[in-house]
């Protein structure tokens, strides 16, 4: 019979860069038993070719990139391939399943700017190996690792991986034989088994590490001990507040030895304390008589150690110096010191005492004095009490006696505010007939305002300028009515009473029904302001003036006018408001005897309701 030649190939699989090729082989006319045990012995080695191979994860930092095999894996090898495919670092197979690469070449030097190609290469416990491979970016000295596609290999890289008869095969997404990429920000939740060639780690990859017993599948598993993600361990609590915190008893057979070497044991019921030299510390021991409730204090320095009365007396919750009566938790009594109570210490931040009630939205209060370097900024020796719960301070007293209200600096005897600038202070007197002063401002405009706390009865506190009946302004100016004072008194109202005007009272003010303003004016003939203001004028034609109000009426005033030159020329020349506004009034200046307008100096006043 003919011989016929037929090739077997394998299709690419999962378990690294390896492919499976069957050679061109011969088949010569054989028993058909002969040839089934041949593609079952094919068969066979086929599958254990396609058994998984393990998992190769790298992650990239700033610092570094970390490849880890997690599971049986017991040694790994890493290589770096530039573009040309020129090896520039090769490790070596490594015991363990973590492998640190710091981003540099065979000599130690950081890798250039460029894209490279780095192989991983497993080997677990049967020594089998699974190469997985991930493309690296470098730029500006930080590495960025992405899965590898076949397309994006150079053919330097795909001939350095062929010279290392490693068949690779990697299919358009490169998911069977990249490697596993996972970002530093998002690991994913797990607990990993892992060794770096040195030490042992069991890690979790997000939250606490636990141990516990109990089936956990079925949800019923207890915790027993936790590492927290600081690092505190707890023995029987789920919420450690130290670095060891135990929930229950401890037994230490060896005793508890210090960080100075002192150690404490137990023995025979008794505790013994031991230095680091291995001498025993002696416990004293103490002899005398005492008085009930009364606290005891040593009656000699040195000697055999014995006890007496202190001023100090206890009954139920309180104490009492100097007094077996207390009357509250701490009842400090003296008939000779007028400070029987003190604070004394050498701070340079602050000293003081502090307040604190218990109760729910309370807050804590501090009564200190400022050191010369304390952090608030203060001079040193200003008393201050701050409101520490919220970290404020309203109140401040200078070593001078100067009150500062949320004034650390106060700059007289009492200043409220912080601002120099409107520095709203008090002071007393200086002497008769001065009682004291009031002072404000910088001459810039701060108002000091005077107002209700309410509009009615069981409203809301005003703020801002709502009900300000009355501003005095830093220049001198006083205003009723209005915040916005523009003379030494502006009232926005009626004023009742005799009100007296002038340099010294000497004139009386004109009274009306009505509320009304005057207006006055001197116009020459060209239309040119001589005198009086509020009004502008305009020249309109011969005889013809118009004069505009800068505030207009709020109704047609009340208009009289005249030439100025009343001697030679007013029986002559006559002047008429022609047309009269609540903003403006035309002027018509002309000849009695025939009428024709003529141009000429003449003065006006116009009286209207504001």
């Amino acid at each position: 019979m003919k011989s016929k030649k037929s090739r077997v190939k394998t299709r690419a699989h999962s378990t690294g860069f390896k492919f499976l090729s069957v050679a061109r082989a011969t088949l010569f006319s054989l028993p058909a038993c002969l040839f089934a045990m041949l593609l079952v012995f094919n068969s066979a080695v086929v599958a254990q070719e396609r058994q998984p191979a393990p998992t190769v994860t790298a992650t990239a930092t700033a610092e570094r990139v970390r490849f880890n095999s997690p599971g049986s894996v017991t040694q790994m090898r890493l290589e770096v391939f530039d573009a040309s495919g020129e090896r520039l670092f090769d490790s070596g197979f490594l015991s363990g399943n973590i492998l640190d690469w710091p981003v540099q070449n065979q000599r130690g030097d950081r890798l250039d700017d460029g894209s490279y190609l780095c192989v991983a290469t497993a080997r677990d416990l049967d020594r089998r190996q699974s190469r997985k491979a991930a493309a690296l970016t470098v730029a500006s000295g930080q590495g960025r690792l992405e899965p590898l596609k076949v397309e994006r290999l150079t053919a330097g890289q795909a001939q350095a991986l062929e010279a290392g008869r490693q068949a690779i095969s990697l299919d358009s997404t490169g998911s069977d034989d990249s490697l596993t990429v996972l970002a530093e920000s998002k690991p994913a939740a797990l607990t990993v088994a892992a060794h770096d060639g040195r030490d042992g780690k069991v890690v979790s990859t997000q939250g606490a590490l636990t141990l516990g017993t109990g089936n956990i599948f079925a949800g019923t598993n207890v915790d027993h001990v936790r590492i927290t993600e600081e690092g505190r361990v707890g023995i029987g609590t789920d919420k450690p507040e130290t670095a060891l915190d135990v929930a229950g008893e401890v037994k230490a057979r060896g005793g508890i030895r210090f960080s100075d070497g002192t150690t404490l044991d137990a023995s025979g019921g008794k505790l013994t304390l031991t230095d680091a030299a291995g001498d025993k510390i002696p416990s004293p021991l103490a002899a005398g008589t005492g008085t009930a409730g009364r606290l005891a204090k040593w009656t000699e320095t040195g000697g055999a150690g014995t006890l007496g009365d202190s001023r100090l007396f206890e009954t139920g919750a309180n104490v009492g110096v100097n007094t077996t009566s207390p009357l509250f938790p701490f009842d400090v009594r003296s008939n000779t010191n007028v400070t029987p109570l003190g604070v004394t210490g050498n701070n340079s931040d602050a000293l003081g005492f502090g307040i604190r009630n218990t109760a729910p939205a309370a807050k804590f209060w501090t009564f200190q004095v400022a050191g010369s370097s304390n952090s608030l900024g203060l001079l040193n020796g200003t008393f201050f009490m701050r409101q520490a719960t919220d970290g404020f301070t309203p109140l401040f007293i200078r070593q001078n006696g100067y009150i500062g209200i949320g004034a650390p600096e106060p700059i007289r005897e009492v200043q409220i505010g912080s601002s120099l600038d409107a520095a709203f202070t008090l002071s007393p007197t200086d002497g008769t007939p001065n009682a004291g002063y009031i002072r404000f401002g910088d001459n810039t405009g701060w108002k000091l305002h005077f107002g209700r706390n309410r509009e009615a009865s069981g409203r809301n506190l005003n703020s801002g300028t709502t009900g300000v009946l009355m501003t005095i302004q830093d220049n001198g100016n006083v205003g009723i009515g209005t915040t916005a004072p523009q003379a030494k008194l502006d009232v926005n109202g009626q004023v009742r009473g005799d009100l007296r005007v002038g340099a010294n009272g000497e004139l009386g003010a004109v009274g009306g029904e009505e509320n009304l303003r005057i207006v006055r004016g001197v116009i020459n003939f060209a239309g040119v302001i001589g005198g009086g203001s509020g009004f502008t004028v305009s020249h309109t034609a011969t005889g013809h003036y118009t004069v505009t109000f800068d505030t207009p009426f709020v109704a047609v005033p009340a208009v009289t006018a005249m030439t100025n030159n009343i001697a030679d020329k007013s029986p002559i020349i006559l002047v008429r408001a022609s047309e009269v506004k609540f903003g403006s009034i035309v002027f018509t200046v002309f000849r009695r005897s025939d009428g024709s307008f003529e141009n000429e100096n003449f003065h006006f006043i116009a009286i209207g309701p504001r």
